[in-house]
């Protein structure tokens, strides 16, 4: 396995109803991999007054907007989280969405304002030939 970090800690701040998306220039390209686990380290969160801070992990084999928002493999509402969450595993064998070539993050608000401060970590394995 290898072990990349796919956000180290960063704060989030918006307004509104606000989707932040991970920069390009920051999305994991993981071609010759196919399962992978991501650990999410929440270390703090204000979401507005709707209460709701969404967090989704998404994957696509280009970097074509309309892929990613097909392919979320982990969503989690990380409003009042705190600490590293429960691993997600996403294996080729199980996982309604299989890992595809590249993987980033959003974070999504209905509310306002509201930040978050947090880090994703994912390994990944090669398939064996």
């Amino acid at each position: 396995m290898r072990t990349y970090i796919l956000q180290d800690t960063i704060t989030v701040r918006g307004k509104g109803s606000t989707t932040v998306t991970q920069s390009e220039t920051d999305w994991l390209d993981l071609e010759p991999h196919e399962d992978a686990i991501l650990w999410l380290d929440v270390q703090e969160t204000t979401p507005g007054a709707g209460g709701t801070l969404t967090l989704s992990v998404q994957t696509s084999p280009t970097k074509d907007e309309a892929f990613f928002n097909a392919a979320t493999i982990y969503t989690v509402n990380i409003a009042g989280l705190s600490g590293v969450q429960t691993p997600q595993k996403v294996l080729l064998s199980a996982a309604t969405t299989s890992l595809a070539r590249y993987l980033r993050w959003q974070l999504t608000s209905a509310s306002d304002p509201f930040d978050a401060t947090f880090r994703l970590v994912v390994s990944v394995n090669v398939p064996v030939a």
